[in-house]
């Protein structure tokens, strides 16, 4: 098995902190197993950010269609 160097948290500028609604949680590089990254080393914050952020494709979309209810007429 071939190990890869992780980037540092300082060269992506990973934050405790969510960004814009994105958080590591959501992104296709979090191992949530573990609370780690596929590209970052250290431990992660699920609830954490960085710029190499990408959404997880497999994610289902929230939708808000669940909340409506049908009214009579």
């Amino acid at each position: 098995m071939i190990t890869l160097a992780k980037t540092a948290k300082e060269v992506v500028k990973y934050q405790e902190t969510p960004k814009d609604g994105k958080v590591c949680r959501d992104c296709l590089h979090f191992i949530a197993e573990t609370n780690e990254c596929k590209t970052v080393a250290g431990a992660i914050n699920p609830e954490g950010w960085c710029s190499i952020y990408f959404k997880n494709p497999m994610l289902k979309k929230e939708t808000n269609e669940t909340n409506i209810t049908a009214k009579t007429v």
